[in-house]
């Protein structure tokens, strides 16, 4: 160690400078080699280099006093092995934190299914429901007309001799305005119904049938007071009507207090359900046989219990059976008998035991199967057990399900097996189910089957095809659907198409369709309304009430 004041070298772990008594300093930033230079020097003389000054032996470096007038100078070199080692120590943690980090990405579905195997299972159903909307949604992308203002156009006619039949009309809608329009032209044995109109809104329903009404150009009713007005009329006695403002919430997927109704609310509720009412479970890992390969599959459950299925069953039945009376009331209280005789049948269905559900997840994190085993239900003192396997996989591209339900009596068993294709190769499309039932004293050699093509390289010839066929040892039918279909940002559009349905070998029926569906802005849904009558106070109608109401038909 030098004295920073003298520059004489002195032992490692030495106080004090041996030669001028300062005090040193045992750790420093820098290292200091001790240079000679007299002071009869120039100042720009040159200095020794550190390395040679370092090579002069102790004995050699005369001792200094107090007293000496030759000064030292030291020269500050930087401390280059502390900086080194730092450099080293830093790219090591950052090293370690950057494996750490590729080993966290790598296994994170294993730390989450260790750690939190329910959230894994959510994660799970829905990576594998993104995949197969994925799958299907290529095939036509209608995510883009489900928000904003949409048109479909459409034109049919059937060319049968005296039974010719035609129709033809736009239809607008749009659900965040709430409004909507259909205009429809119709052609049957010889006459012509043109530009008959109906323009529905949460404000105004308006009807226009120029053929027959001629008087005025709407009749139109106010949602908001209809059904009060209705009531006042007497007409209650003839037909009690559903809530006319609570039909349009439906029609435009709101709900009373005006929120949207979707699809994926359903289906969030129903995964809130599993989580909160249902029992979760982790039921080890097996390896089975699905598409052909051995795979390894981790097994979670969830368990519903009985008196909670039932009240879902039957709370989803009631829901039904409200909205399907309230529109059999509007025609005829038998027809309200029968749905009402259709659901108490539904509704003596009971479950006797709980409800496991099976989710099979592959090391990738996919739904692999899910299986429903041997519920036991009953019904009018009959009981039964059912079971469901749907198996899922892809190979090659081509994505597969392969589905079995079960109903076993005790005298016989049922079985109904639905197998799935889809695919999307050099632009084609190709999609096929094929339904068989098995088991005794079901019609097991009937099949049916539905088959689609769709070349989307074909922009103008015959590039789509879709059949519907169902075959047994003792009938054969079949409906296809072929045209042009096109695909683009804003349209899709099928032209140049033909229905056809045959039996056997007999076409019993045939007609050209065009559709198509676009998107427009929601001021193109308007009609205007200054000519109307509301159609409580238009007379003809009145007349046809009082008349109906004094024969005292019941409807």
């Amino acid at each position: 160690m030098f004295c920073l004041k003298c520059g004489s070298d002195n032992l490692e772990d030495a106080k004090f400078c041996r030669t001028c008594g300062e005090p040193l300093t045992e750790k420093t930033d820098v290292d200091y080699v001790p240079v000679f230079k007299p002071l009869s020097e120039s100042d720009n003389a040159s200095v020794e280099p550190a390395a040679e000054s370092a090579q002069q032996p102790e004995a050699a470096m005369p001792r200094q006093t107090a007293a000496v007038n030759m000064p030292l100078t030291a020269v500050v070199l930087p401390k280059k092995k502390s900086a080194k080692k730092l450099l080293i120590i830093l790219t090591s943690v950052l090293l370690v934190l950057a494996i750490l980090c590729a080993a966290g990405f790598l296994l994170r579905n294993q730390i989450i299914k260790k750690v939190m195997p329910e959230q894994y299972l959510q994660m799970s159903l829905a990576r594998s429901a993104a995949q197969s909307q994925k799958g299907a949604g290529q095939l036509l992308d209608l995510s883009q007309y489900a928000t904003g203002a949409v048109k479909h156009e459409f034109s049919f006619e059937q060319d049968s001799g005296d039974d010719d039949f035609s129709a033809y009309g736009t239809f607008m809608y749009d659900a965040a305005s709430e409004k909507a329009l259909l205009n429809v032209s119709i052609g049957s044995y010889g006459s012509n119904y043109a530009d008959n109109i109906l323009y529905i809104s949460k404000d105004q329903i308006a009807l226009s049938i120029p053929s027959d009404i001629t008087d005025t150009d709407f009749l139109t009713v106010d949602p908001a007071t209809f059904n009060d007005e209705w009531t006042e009329k007497g007409y209650d006695d003839l037909s009690k009507l559903p809530d006319v403002q609570e039909i349009i919430n439906t029609f435009f997927g709101k709900t009373e207090d005006g929120k949207t109704v979707s699809v994926s609310d359903t289906k969030d509720d129903f995964m809130k359900f599993l989580k909160d009412d249902a029992e979760f479970a982790t039921d080890g890992t097996v390896t089975e046989e699905i598409g052909g390969v051995d795979r390894k599959l981790d097994v979670m459950t969830y368990t519903i219990s009985k008196n909670d299925a039932d009240k879902r069953y039957q709370d989803f039945l009631s829901k039904i059976e409200d909205k399907l009376s309230e529109a059999s009331d509007m025609y005829a209280s038998s027809s309200s008998m029968q749905v009402s005789y259709i659901f108490d049948e539904l509704k003596s269905l009971e479950f006797k035991s709980d409800i496991k559900v099976a989710f099979y997840i592959d090391q990738d994190g996919y739904i692999r199967r899910v299986e429903i085993d041997k519920v036991k239900v009953e019904a009018d003192g009959s009981t039964a057990k059912i079971s469901m396997v749907i198996d899922l996989w892809s190979k090659d591209g081509t994505d597969y399900t392969s589905s079995e339900i079960s109903v076993d009596t005790g005298s016989g068993k049922e079985t109904l097996g639905i197998e799935t294709e889809f695919s999307y190769k050099d632009g084609v499309y190709t999609y096929s189910v094929d339904m068989e039932p098995t088991g005794e004293g079901s019609d097991s050699d009937s099949e049916v089957t539905f088959d689609l093509e769709w070349d989307t390289k074909d922009k103008k010839g015959e590039n789509f095809s879709a059949v519907i066929a169902e075959d047994s040892s003792y009938s054969s039918s079949e409906m296809s659907l072929t045209g042009n279909l096109v695909e683009d940002k804003s349209k899709i559009s099928l032209s140049d198409a033909t229905i056809e349905i045959t039996n056997g070998s007999d076409t019993a029926f045939s007609a050209d369709v065009t559709y198509s569906l676009s998107k427009i802005d929601a001021s193109e849904i308007t009609v205007d309304t200054s000519d109307s009558t509301p159609i409580l106070s238009y007379k003809p109608f009145e007349d046809y009430m009082d008349m109906v109401l004094s024969y005292n038909y019941d409807y």
